[in-house]
C-alpha cells in the first residue's frame, strides 16, 4: 500500500496533537495529588503516542528511501518533525500547569506552529526532488 504525502501528513499531525495531550496529562499525572485516572491517562497517552510516531515514521522512511533521499536530508525531516511535537508537548504541559489555555495555545503558535510549514515544505520538496509515485 502506497502512503501519499497529504496522508503522512496528517499522522504527523496527530502525533503533534497527541503530544499536547501527552505534555497535559503528564502535568497532571505526575503531581503528588493526582488521582488514579489522571495517571492511568498519562500511561495511556504515553502508548497512543508511540502507536502515533509508528503509524507515521515507518511509512515516511519507507516512502523517502524508496524515493533516493538522502540519509542527512531524511534525518533532518525527522529532526524537525521531532521538535514541533515536544513543542506541542511543552504546551500542554504548560497549560495543564498554568491553567492559561490561551498563554499556553500562544506559545505553542510561536513554537511548534511555526515550524510546521518548514517540516512540511522540508517533506513536500523531498519527494518532489525525488521524483516518487506519491503525488
Amino acid at each position: 500500500m502506497t502512503i501519499d504525502v497529504q496522508t503522512l501528513i496528517a499522522r504527523v499531525d496527530t502525533w503533534q496533537n497527541i503530544m499536547w495531550a501527552l505534555g497535559r496529562a503528564v502535568a497532571l499525572g505526575t503531581r503528588s495529588d493526582a488521582t488514579t485516572n489522571q495517571r492511568q491517562a498519562h500511561a495511556d497517552l504515553d502508548l497512543e503516542a508511540d502507536r502515533a510516531w509508528k503509524a507515521f515514521n515507518d511509512p515516511l522512511i519507507a516512502k523517502l528511501d524508496a524515493a533516493g533521499a538522502a540519509e542527512e536530508d531524511v534525518k533532518t525531516l525527522i529532526d524537525l518533525i521531532w521538535s514541533t511535537g515536544q513543542e506541542r508537548y511543552l504546551a500542554g504541559m504548560f497549560a495543564a500547569k498554568s491553567g492559561d489555555l490561551n498563554a499556553a495555545r500562544e506559545y505553542e503558535t510561536t513554537t511548534a506552529d511555526a515550524g510546521r510549514p518548514l517540516w512540511v515544505a522540508t517533506l513536500e520538496a523531498l519527494i518532489d526532488t525525488n521524483n516518487t509515485e506519491a503525488k
